[in-house]
């Protein structure tokens, strides 16, 4: 089957298997204390965590606003179970929403209120995108070049929303909290100055990772890459070839699998996305679909073979990745097991994908592709 081969395929299957059994269910922290392995130490000394905020009117919204009212340490209840997709689905494009937006765009990602962002990589350039009706209008930059967004979670009505970048800069990559006043006039809406959540991250020709996600427990998780320096990937002081686990406001979650550490997952060469299908979290590295294993390290899935995957996101029960082949290729779950072998969707009808995430009522994606912004449904 053309762009994908099997990794390793009877290793994975069976590493997988044993992963099943132990990680099917329940919230990520609590998957977590279940299946990590001990070694993680702490972050780097010297680290920044905080930085001015913006001035600008509007309320500031509580830290970890939007996620659960959960206390940290303490587990939710256990995720249903959900049933195995198809082998077999569809995609189809449901709505071009805007065109014309040029090329060099990283991320895309869906506002409370249904409007969406879009980041460009080499300026730092933020783009609005109104649902209603495709209208798109710069707002705002990050000080660097982009490599990921992810919104924090909020109400529909919320009148200040977190927006979390992955930025470059000379002398290293950081995560960045902006903030989106959704009710002030056009283009007022971006506050100006930002606040640095976590910095010290890796930097270097190659392999800068830059994903970012929220998940089903409210924290965000980044996916970072290993710099080049593959010894730094299982290096526990180093945030190098890991995704890291953090409270939006920066601080190291109480049940992250080694006290005191951001690190939740190691081994990882070059993390360019995130996806939560349910309680688990997959990765898209170095153009391999892995499932992600708390306290320990990935287990392969599937690799891309010959054309790079331009993004990976969860909806309908399934995996979803574009490539530079014009092709979305399906990937159909059963639990952290696949049901069948990759389906390519859409041949020849996307052209030039950069990003890939979720809507939000779940049984659709955002794509850029074609020059623009496309919803997509898929079942």
């Amino acid at each position: 089957m053309r762009g994908w081969r099997v990794a390793r395929r009877v290793a994975a299957v069976a590493a997988v298997g044993a992963l099943a059994a132990g990680c099917s269910a329940g919230p990520a922290a609590d998957r977590a204390d279940r299946a990590a392995t001990p070694g993680a130490s702490a972050p780097p000394s010297g680290e920044e965590t905080g930085g001015t905020g913006d001035p600008g009117p509007g309320p500031d919204p509580e830290p970890g606003a939007g996620g659960p009212d959960t206390p940290p340490g303490e587990s939710e209840p256990p995720a249903a179970e959900q049933p195995p997709a198809a082998a077999r689905g569809t995609a189809e494009i449901a709505e071009p929403l805007a065109a014309g937006l040029g090329d060099g765009l990283c991320c895309v990602a869906e506002l409370p209120d249904g409007d969406l962002l879009v980041g460009a990589r080499a300026t730092g350039a933020i783009t609005l995108i109104s649902r209603a009706d495709g209208t798109a209008a710069e707002i705002g930059t990050v000080q660097g070049g982009l490599l990921g967004l992810a919104v924090q979670p909020a109400d529909a009505d919320a009148e200040v929303v977190e927006v979390f970048a992955y930025v470059t800069q000379t002398a290293g990559s950081r995560v960045a909290a902006h903030r989106y006043y959704p009710g002030r006039a056009e283009g007022q809406q971006w506050g100006g100055a930002a606040d640095t959540v976590l910095a010290s991250l890796p930097l270097a020709g190659t392999h800068n990772g830059g994903a970012l996600a929220f998940g089903p427990d409210g924290m965000l998780y980044v996916g970072t890459g290993d710099a080049g320096q593959p010894g730094l990937t299982t290096d526990g002081e180093s945030f190098a070839g890991k995704v890291l686990r953090m409270e939006p406001d920066g601080g190291i979650p109480d049940d992250n699998p080694a006290p005191g550490s951001y690190v939740y997952s190691s081994g990882h060469t070059d993390v360019r996305g995130l996806a939560w299908d349910g309680d688990r979290l997959w990765a898209l590295d170095a153009g391999a679909v892995q499932s992600v294993v708390p306290g320990g390290e990935p287990v392969p899935v599937w690799e891309a073979d010959g054309d790079t995957p331009a993004g990976l996101a969860a909806a309908a029960g399934s995996l979803w990745v574009p490539d530079a082949g014009d092709l979305l290729w399906r990937i159909p779950l059963d639990g952290t097991s696949l049901v069948a072998e990759p389906q390519p969707l859409l041949d020849g009808e996307l052209t030039g994908a950069d990003a890939i995430a979720p809507a939000a009522d779940a049984t659709g994606l955002w794509t850029l592709a074609n020059g623009g912004l496309l919803r997509l449904d898929v079942t």
